[in-house]
């Protein structure tokens, strides 16, 4: 038997970086002269070649198709909650270091991003879309490659497709897909009315159970970007193949930045929910905390929340889009200091054949034994017409029904993002042992004393040492499983449907028949369906009328006036389903939109101008002529 040594250590980190004295400036891509355009082009293409590395820590080996794996395998977890803007601010970062390693960008300047928002009713026009740079918005491909620019078909290559989430099937499997015809984003009047929000909670629209950008504004930019269908821009998991992916974000992360900006408070609040209580980087409730740490990157939620701190050192131009900010009264507060960036990070030692992102899902897996898992309720069907109380882990099932052994965990190591990760998972009130089934044929033996039962917090190090068998199982040692505290009731219908109510909750989610519920969270349920395929279902409502504005033009068509602003277009159920997003609250979110929209058209251009009005630009009508 093999035996090395590990060594798991949770340290805040006491050294403290000297804070950010020359931010990198990121500027808008219509600000860049022609020549940083064409910079920043060869070091995405040369990004684009280098060889997969397999981890994240290291941004100056990573490529460009870890990122795409890295957001692919962790969209689940990275979307729809409080980690979004965090998770996406240390990708970017990460992603500027990675550019300013292949030795084209200067490590002096930010990497750029593109503000449609001034540009929303003729985005295409911008020559990000040339032949020169990234390729046409449309396409004349039968599969809807790109065929021109650097990142052309023939030429680059989008990233393999190792969890099976682009859903592309046919035709060309391997060159970049991108068709978008004209159609309107979302303006910078309608953005930058969200900026009024006096909390995080109201910035990103969170409830106890759910998500939305008030806008759409982010959803709109994938969508209308990348043209819908089988765009990789429009993949909610995938969309990093399309180097506009990273424009856009930029420009996401600029729009957290200005409302950061607006009050001192706001470069602290950081609130909300994660995706669920299991998610690896949780401490076993669904409560989002700053010192948490991110899923997939080496930061914290806090390193993050200072774009000029201990751990960033950026900031932003100002862009057409700035369109002032509403009034806001600061709230008081008393500033907490800001978490250093650590010099001491979690190490393990294991088999030199594991890379780095092996090891920090040991470390995660330790962490996460300790807390309680989300609702779920299997190994046994609901009888019709009676509903069964389940709590949110059966005891000494698994999810088949089968009985198990009550101080036995069985994980197997998924690389998925969906709520499969720890479908096999029982909460004992006791755990003494862990099989892990690894991707490679040997499995791993810890035996832990002492392991951590608590939530770690800022004040809290502490180390684990452990042995590793690298043919048997992991062992654990005195550790008490939290106690979960929420239960659901399923009741089978006549039609075979089911519903699902909840103990702590006035609402139910309905299910169709033959659908296999495979986990079930307060905000939705998911399932896998008759067509093998995995589907949410969300808590019923009505969707918000639109009421048309009477002093407000209709029949707006885009690039057709020099005053008034055309309407995005109604995302589409399949669409935003596939994005898995509730469909009558985007809907109602979209009807939003287009009031404060009327309500700017009825100002007949006297006011606030858009800077998308073609009164501000040499505009062209479809016809080719000017305003």
């Amino acid at each position: 038997m093999k035996l090395v040594s590990l060594t798991v250590i949770f340290s805040l980190g006491l050294a403290v970086d000297a804070a950010c004295s020359n931010p990198r400036v990121r500027s808008e891509w219509h600000q860049l002269s022609s020549s940083q355009k064409s910079s920043f082009v060869s070091a995405c293409a040369a990004l684009a070649k280098r060889p997969v590395s397999g981890q994240t820590s290291d941004p100056s080996t990573m490529s460009w198709h870890d990122f795409v794996q890295t957001h692919s395998r962790n969209a689940f977890w990275a979307h729809g909650n409080a980690q979004f803007y965090p998770y996406h601010r240390a990708m970017m970062w990460q992603f500027e270091e990675a550019i300013i390693s292949t030795g084209l960008w200067p490590s002096s300047t930010g990497v750029p991003y593109f503000d449609w928002s001034a540009m929303s009713q003729n985005w295409w026009t911008s020559d990000i879309f040339s032949d020169q740079y990234f390729g046409s918005a449309t396409s004349t491909h039968p599969d809807s490659c790109v065929t021109n620019g650097a990142f052309r078909r023939g030429v680059y290559n989008v990233a393999a497709d190792l969890d099976n989430h682009r859903g592309v099937t046919s035709g060309d499997l391997t060159c970049l897909r991108r068709n978008a015809p004209p159609a309107a984003l979302t303006d910078a009047t309608t953005i930058t009315s969200s900026l009024n929000a006096n909390s995080y909670l109201q910035f990103t629209s969170q409830d106890p159970n759910h998500y939305y950008d008030e806008t759409n504004y982010h959803a709109d930019g994938h969508g209308v970007l990348g043209g819908g269908g089988t765009s990789d821009m429009s993949n909610p998991s995938v969309s990093p193949n399309d180097p506009v992916f990273w424009l856009h974000h930029g420009f996401v992360d600029k729009y957290w930045w200005r409302w950061q900006n607006i009050c001192p408070f706001y470069k602290q609040d950081y609130d909300g929910v994660l995706s669920r209580a299991d998610d690896p980087i949780s401490d076993g409730t669904r409560t989002a905390s700053s010192k948490l740490s991110l899923d997939s990157w080496p930061f914290t939620a806090s390193q993050m929340l200072n774009t000029q701190g201990n751990s960033l050192c950026y900031t932003y131009s100002k862009s057409a889009g700035d369109l002032a900010a509403p009034s806001a009264t600061c709230p008081a507060f008393t500033p907490e200091p800001e978490v250093a960036k650590s010099t001491t990070t979690p190490t393990t030692s294991l088999n030199a054949a594991q890379n780095d992102a092996s090891d920090l899902w040991i470390q995660k897996l330790l962490i996460g034994m300790v807390a309680p898992l989300p609702l779920k309720g299997f190994g046994s069907n609901p009888v019709v017409g009676t509903g069964t109380v389940k709590p949110t882990v059966p005891t000494g099932t698994t999810d088949s029904g089968d009985a198990g052994s009550e101080d036995v965990i069985i994980m197997g190591r998924d690389n998925s993002t969906s709520a499969d990760l720890v479908d096999n998972l029982t909460a004992p009130s006791n755990i003494t042992t862990i099989v892990l089934a690894g991707s490679s044929n040997s499995s791993t033996v810890l035996n832990i004393t002492n392991l951590i039962n608590s939530t770690l917090n800022s004040n809290l190090t502490d180390t684990v040492s452990a042995s590793v068998n690298l043919n048997a199982t992991i062992s654990f040692e005195n550790v008490t499983a939290l106690p979960v505290p929420n239960t659901y009731n399923d009741t089978m219908n006549e039609d075979g449907s089911v519903t699902v109510s909840f103990t702590n909750a006035n609402y139910t989610i309905e299910i169709p028949a033959n659908h296999t519920i495979k986990y079930v969270f307060n905000s939705h349920v998911g399932t896998i369906g008759p067509d093998g395929k995995p589907h949410r279902f969300f808590v019923s409502m009505d969707i918000a009328p639109y009421e048309p504005n009477p002093e407000a033009p209709t029949d707006v068509e885009i690039g057709q006036d020099p005053c008034y602003l055309a309407y995005p277009p109604e995302p589409q159920e399949a669409w935003v389903t596939h994005m898995g997003m509730n469909y009558p609250r985007v809907i109602s979110i979209h009807n939003s939109v287009k009031s404060k929209i009327d309500a700017y058209n009825a100002a007949n251009c006297n006011g606030v101008i858009s800077p998308s009005s073609m009164l501000n630009q040499n505009y062209t009508r479809r016809d080719g002529s000017l305003f």
